[in-house]
């Protein structure tokens, strides 16, 4: 069975397929950070820049020898990559692809403590509650157990999470709160 490469109906480059590949393996890593946000930088961040490293010598390589058009589109490419990855806050995306997703479900929770109830996802361990009243609700993130990350809900408007009302979460926070929404705050527990 022939491929394209072969009966050369596409051309393919190294430098093209590394500086496509590096871009796409960021916004993987970037999208990685909804589903585990204390796992991936260990597991991703080395393939992600070793990828460009790689994409940067190829196409300053293919650059230099062949000086066409597609060698400097693949510079383009690569530095503009390198430069969303060092410049643009990738943990914060994902958190925030994940807030946006899981906004809804947040939201009945909140709805729910209104009349001095509980909220249902206490039960099943998808948020947690400083049994305050108002409570703070806090929507954690699978994690390590010893160390996650949680999007807290404050009932108070423009206030930040209470460090000694974070202390019923974990035993200790680490928490400097990030305000991702009205009433919403991210923050690290230990």
């Amino acid at each position: 069975m022939a491929t394209l490469a072969c009966m050369q109906l596409l051309r393919v480059d190294r430098t093209i397929v590394f500086a496509t590949a590096f871009p796409l393996l960021l916004a993987m890593h970037s999208a990685a950070f909804y589903l585990l946000p204390f796992l991936v930088p260990l597991a991703t961040a080395l393939v992600v820049a070793l990828v460009g490293i790689a994409a940067v010598v190829l196409a300053a390589w293919h650059l230099a020898k062949v000086r066409n058009r597609w060698s400097l589109v693949a510079v383009a490419l690569v530095a503009v990559t390198w430069l969303v990855w060092v410049l643009c806050p990738t943990r914060e995306l994902g958190v925030l692809a994940r807030f946006s997703v899981e906004q809804h479900e947040y939201a009945e929770a909140v709805a729910q403590t209104r009349g001095g109830g509980q909220p249902s996802c206490v039960t099943t361990h998808a948020c947690q509650s400083d049994g305050h009243t108002p409570p703070y609700l806090v929507f954690p993130f699978p994690g390590f157990l010893n160390a996650w990350l949680g999007v807290v809900h404050v009932p108070e408007p423009n206030q930040a999470p209470l460090p000694e009302r974070l202390k019923a979460f974990a035993s200790a926070s680490g928490c400097d709160p990030k305000p991702i929404s009205p009433h919403y705050y991210v923050c690290s527990f230990y």
